[in-house]
């Protein structure tokens, strides 16, 4: 089961999650958990140790507003009106 584990997170990049799913699939129970601590000790654990040049799986896209300050970053109305009556 490691050597599955391994191969799956070297050759296809998959995540704890799917490869747990992959596992679970084939009538072993293992939690998401239990590949993460085996991908910890493979040492497999970050993106950049899998791939030297660090190549992304997806390719980027551009972000695209639906209507003028739709990706405006606000606070919340409330936390507006707290901090007016805390200065005064």
């Amino acid at each position: 089961m490691i050597e599955e584990i391994e191969f799956w997170r070297r050759e296809r990049k998959w995540s704890a999650s799917r490869i747990a799913f992959e596992i679970n699939e084939t009538g072993v129970q293992v939690s998401r958990r239990t590949v993460t601590r085996i991908i910890d000790c493979l040492g497999l654990n970050r993106r950049r140790f899998i791939d030297p040049n660090g190549d992304a799986n997806r390719t980027s896209r551009r972000i695209l507003a639906k209507r003028p300050g739709h990706l405006v970053n606000r606070p919340a109305i409330r936390d507006i009106n707290e901090s007016n009556s805390a200065t005064t």
